[in-house]
């Protein structure tokens, strides 16, 4: 039961490249091809800070292709019969997880200790600059899987790079694929016994990374990034201290 839980995890709540390349080939072909550009060399043609190219340099040719995948499982709830999106969600989603992911498949740490990516500063930098995710869904029109449509009845907010904060746009995506082929990407039911909760510092615990337990993977950053607890900016000064680990 300890492995098949490990098995129904890797594939419906972490990052998994390799499986999924494996379980969505159909969907591979719609963004990979041998007579175009990967989606790594897309962005290396936009003119993209230092930051952004220490991130996206980690990758390998195509896990940016997997990570689209990814996130549009993620964004996307396959027990829904719409398939549209907030362009400003995906384009948060997108680029919020490639910093993410490039933590987590070994960014140097020294240079991740330079872009400041902690508890504290990773909303700000996500919140700040866009160009990852912008440009990743310019790719995805470009490569005809999704299209992008305004409405006057929606009041979708677009960031932008240029300025903190947001700006009001009608904008949202339309998939132009099957989304049955999506990987399900879902917090699911166990199927074996949870971790006990504990603290994982001396003192009490202030945030979600100082406790484990629940799913046998963790508090991995994939969580963190798509349910965040915080919203403010201030989140610095809205810590709550959790006495009792085991009760939370």
């Amino acid at each position: 039961m300890l492995e098949l839980q490990k098995e129904i995890e890797d594939l419906s709540m972490t990052f998994n490249e390799q499986s999924i390349f494996t379980c969505v080939s159909n969907l591979i072909k719609l963004l990979i091809s041998s007579y175009m550009i990967t989606a790594k060399e897309y962005l290396m043609q936009k003119s993209l800070s230092d930051t952004d190219l220490t991130y996206i340099k980690v990758f390998g040719k195509y896990t940016l292709e997997a990570i689209l995948i990814h996130v549009l499982g993620s964004v996307f709830n396959p027990l829904q019969d719409l398939s549209i999106v907030r362009v400003s969600t995906l384009i948060h989603q997108i680029d919020s997880t490639i910093r993410v992911q490039a933590i987590n498949m070994g960014m140097n740490k020294e240079a991740a200790s330079k872009l400041s990516f902690n508890k504290d500063k990773q909303r700000k930098v996500s919140r700040s600059n866009y160009a990852l995710g912008v440009g990743l869904v310019e790719f995805m029109v470009e490569r005809l899987l999704i299209t992008l449509q305004t409405d006057a009845s929606l009041n979708v907010f677009l960031p932008v790079s240029k300025n903190k904060g947001y700006v009001k746009s009608n904008c949202y995506a339309i998939f132009n694929f099957d989304l049955s082929i999506l990987p399900i990407k879902l917090n699911l039911p166990m199927v074996c016994k949870p971790l006990p909760w504990q603290s994982k510092v001396e003192d009490y615990p202030s945030t979600l990374d100082d406790i484990s337990g629940g799913y046998l993977c963790g508090l991995i950053g994939e969580i963190y990034n798509r349910f965040p607890l915080l919203r403010s900016r201030n989140s610095s000064n809205l810590y709550i201290q959790l006495h009792d680990p085991k009760l939370m």
